[in-house]
């Protein structure tokens, strides 16, 4: 397994940035069942026009797993779409912060594989990766808005999610909660 750090600019790897939009399309559209844009079998949203990073995990061209980086600074998904969270808890935001979101993994592509590769490792993969990524850019802190489910698989992988702010409770039934973590040392 690769991964690569990608902007949505860089014509060379926009064959990688393509099957990540159709990846968070089957996984958040379809499997999550939330309520996302899908067009053309391609999940975007907003957050995609504000100069994200993204980072996907790849094996022989095929795009196994992503997630996406935003300056915590700017537009982000804690600030401007789940502002209730936070009703009395200051947001976290500074040069050091970045948001975390659309962390998802093809587990069906990955269990058709013939080899040794499984769902756990693509996702311990993609967060070593980004661990990599921010100690590169000196980030210290990662934000998220992400499900219960997201907030085990981060303990699972050695992560210490902080819960900041309160649950909530989504249009899906999923409990949601934000997290600020600590970018492990690699």
């Amino acid at each position: 397994m690769q991964y690569a750090i990608l902007k949505p600019q860089t014509q060379m790897h926009a064959p990688l940035i393509d099957q990540m939009f159709r990846l968070r399309a089957r996984a958040f559209g379809q499997r999550r069942k939330w309520n996302v844009s899908v067009r053309n079998g391609r999940e975007y949203d907003a957050f995609d026009d504000y100069d994200p990073t993204y980072l996907v995990v790849h094996m022989e061209g095929r795009v196994l797993g992503s997630l996406r980086i935003l300056p915590s600074l700017g537009p982000t998904m804690f600030r401007d779409v789940f502002p209730e969270i936070f009703a009395q808890t200051p947001l976290p935001a500074a040069d050091y912060i970045m948001e975390v979101s659309r962390f998802c993994v093809d587990s069906d592509a990955v269990l058709r594989r013939k080899d040794a590769i499984t769902p756990n490792a693509v996702t311990r993969t993609l967060l070593c990766a980004l661990s990599t990524c921010m100690t590169k850019r000196k980030v210290r802190t990662l934000i998220g808005v992400h499900d219960f489910m997201m907030e085990r698989i981060l303990r699972g992988c050695g992560w210490q999610p902080r819960r900041i702010g309160q649950p909530i409770y989504t249009d899906t039934g999923l409990t949601t909660v934000a997290s600020a973590f600590d970018v492990p040392a690699i």
